[in-house]
């Protein structure tokens, strides 16, 4: 073999060699990773709410929402009616959003949070005959699977998994491989409110709005018709990094009754809930690909192997 022959092998070896590296790596979804993990306190309080809500969307984290229902017209409240956990590894590209129906309120008004998965969610409950019942969104550059009937947690720290049906590929699932990531969920709104501080410790502090009008400016209110007196919102952040650790939040609202009714049956009602958001695992949160895999035939995992390379 002559020399410029083993030199052209040798570059086409080289070339293979990175090639296979670079969609290692793409695949693998490693990369430069090293956002901001802080907040400053030397800012108006709206400012360090908004911010420390848009760090959320870069920042390994855990989010636990938690819904009551406080006032629904029935006489038989309080009550959990649900519980959502999100799982985002923005360093990895990768989500879990489990969405947990324990208990519809009397009327059965629309989605408590504005999520498209949510209200996907809501409509499958009642689908289904009512709760409980679960809705799990696996999310990643290369897989979109999505399982409308996924198992009920037995406890509010159980991790996200998908039905034996889903990992069969079969049935109540849906695998898409074209989707980019959705975003995060927004926690609150850019706003102008003032808040005032309402307690502390010496890891927290906390702050409230009770303003109606100023309330109503963080967040996000969906399938509300109008607000009633008595809600109010409090913030509280981590003194050191000053991050979120928890959104407590109680809505007095009128909302329509009968969602998935015609509009001629619906009608207003007052409910109240206290939503309470609960932030933790910053840096150390994982949304690791299902367990057992998707069941998913040959051409199908090339396909989610190729989107993860386009969309490293």
């Amino acid at each position: 073999m002559n020399r410029s022959r083993r030199e052209v092998l040798a570059g086409l070896g080289a070339v293979a060699a990175v090639g296979a590296g670079v969609g290692w790596l793409r695949t693998s979804d490693l990369r430069p990773y090293s956002p901001n993990s802080t907040v400053s306190a030397d800012r108006p309080t709206n400012e360090r709410v908004v911010e420390a809500a848009n760090r959320l969307l870069v920042l390994d984290h855990r989010a636990d929402i938690t819904v009551e229902v406080l006032r629904d017209g029935s006489g038989e409240t309080p009550y959990r009616a649900e519980h959502h956990r999100f799982l985002h590894q923005p360093s990895r590209r990768r989500t879990w959003l489990y969405y947990t129906t324990h208990r519809i309120p009397a009327g059965a008004p629309g989605a408590t949070l504005g999520t498209f998965q949510a209200l996907q969610h809501r409509h499958e409950v009642t689908a289904q005959g009512g709760p409980p019942a679960s809705y799990v969104v696996y999310l990643s550059d290369g897989v979109h699977a999505l399982d409308r009937h996924a198992p009920v947690p037995e406890g509010p720290n159980d991790r996200p998994r998908l039905s034996d049906s889903a990992l069969a590929g079969v049935d109540d699932v849906y695998i898409d491989f074209h989707s980019r990531l959705l975003s995060i969920p927004p926690h609150v709104h850019e706003h102008r409110a003032a808040w005032t501080e309402v307690g502390h410790d010496d890891e927290t502090v906390t702050f409230g709005l009770t303003d109606l009008d100023a309330y109503a400016q963080v967040p996000p209110l969906p399938d509300v018709v109008s607000l009633d007196d008595g809600c109010r919102i409090e913030v509280t952040f981590d003194r050191e990094t000053g991050l979120l650790r928890r959104i407590v939040e109680e809505r007095a609202a009128t909302r329509l009754t009968n969602y998935d009714a015609d509009e001629s049956a619906r009608e207003e009602r007052q409910y109240r809930y206290r939503i309470e958001t609960e932030f933790g695992d910053y840096g150390d949160a994982t949304a690791p690909p299902p367990e057992r895999g998707l069941g998913l035939e040959i051409d199908d995992r090339l396909r989610g192997t190729w989107a993860d390379v386009v969309r490293y």
